[in-house]
Parts: C-alpha cells; structure tokens; sequence
C-alpha cells in the first residue's frame, strides 16, 4: 500500500495532491519516464499514430483538476512532439466525422504500410468502416513441436 509523502499520493497515473481541505490532482510520470513515443517512421497504421497525441491529450484533460495544472501538462506534450517527433504533421485526417458518408459495413485488413491506407480510404469513401490488424502475429509464427518418438521413448 502506498503511503502519502509530503500530501501527495501518486496512484496510476495520476499525482493527488492535499491543500488544505482540498485535493488537486496532475497527471503523474514515474522517474524512469523517457518521454519517448511512438515513432512516426514505424510500421504502425496512422490512425495508432494519431491515438498517441489523442490519448496524451485526454489525459491531461481528464487527470488534471486545475487550469495551470493542465496548461503545465500540455506544455510538456508539446515539448515532448518536438523534441522527439518531426514528421507527425503528414498524419492528418481528410474529413471529419459529419462529412464522412453512413458507415453500414466493418471489414477488418491486415495492415501493409503503404497499401493499407490507400484501401481503407477507398472503402471509406464507399460506406465500409476499416479496421487494421497486424500481419505478424505470434500465434501465427510458427512454434517447435515435440518430436513424439523420443517423447515416447523416455516414458516407457
């Protein structure tokens, strides 16, 4: 159980504070904290790409209870983008959720840098909602097999 340190309680990522007979919270960083993100050169779909700053965001927005410690938190978000991410501006959406046409059908592709977004864009011009799934999974590597004759020998 952890135990209040100079009235802070810091649990998941969230750092409560005590002041008085009130509680501010701040989103919390344990002290190996990096600050290093997802790459945009990696082999990841761009709708992961933009998940990162989405969630970043939300964060700060939800964990954090007063004005400056939000404006603290999305400073630091910005300084992490430019320290660490050059080219994320190429990740941006064409339309927005009112312009996009009614979605009636799901596929799920598995995800092909390049060829991937060039597909789910035409089929979401076309009303079908694309989801990506790896290509390499571990399930789907292959695993060594016990070889049952000599598994046989050592038990009879």
């Amino acid at each position: 159980m952890e135990l209040e340190k100079d009235y802070q309680l810091q649990f998941l990522d969230v750092n409560a504070k005590r002041e008085g007979n009130t509680l501010k919270t701040s989103v919390y960083r344990k002290p190996p904290h990096t600050g290093r993100l997802l790459d945009y050169d990696s082999y990841h779909s761009d709708c992961h790409k933009r998940s990162v700053i989405r969630t970043l965001w939300n964060t700060a927005d939800k964990v954090c209870s007063t004005v400056e410690s939000k404006k603290a938190e999305r400073k630091h978000i910005l300084q992490i983008f430019r320290r660490t991410i050059r080219n994320w501006t190429k990740t941006r959406r064409t339309n927005t959720p009112e312009q996009r046409p009614y979605m009636t059908l799901r596929v799920t592709i598995p995800y092909i840098k390049g060829a991937s977004e060039v597909t789910a864009r035409v089929l979401r011009d076309n009303g079908v909602q694309v989801a990506h799934k790896p290509l390499n999974t571990l399930r789907r590597n292959p695993t060594k097999v016990k070889n049952t004759k000599e598994h046989t020998r050592f038990t009879t």
